[in-house]
């Protein structure tokens, strides 16, 4: 068997088209979710601090500022995505079980 013939194999046998795939699609889900909320959620909230944006809200701890903007936003960004991929999920999953369940 060739180095060519076993790479293909190789290939198809774990899937790595389709991983790289995967991969090249969530990194797209995820700029569409980080542009989303910096350009519509995040102006919407903005008005609600008393700096006027997220980037710029800190708490004072003693003598020392903790930039708690930049963690509110990422964890906002983590938070909508994760949903939007439960309820991808949900969708496809619920609908392959009852493809798959035995009726009655």
């Amino acid at each position: 068997m060739s180095l060519v013939s076993e790479f293909l194999v190789f290939l198809k046998k774990f899937g790595v088209l389709a991983l790289a795939v995967g991969v090249l699609l969530g990194g797209q889900v995820h700029n569409l979710e980080k542009a989303r909320i910096d350009d519509v959620v995040m102006p919407l909230l903005d008005p609600l601090l008393p700096a006027g944006s997220w980037e710029a809200a800190v708490i004072m701890v003693a003598q020392s500022k903790l930039k708690i903007g930049h963690l509110v936003e990422a964890t906002l960004h983590f938070t909508i995505v994760a949903l939007t991929v439960f309820l991808l999920l949900r969708f496809f999953l619920r609908d392959a079980v009852d493809d798959v369940a035995p009726t009655k």
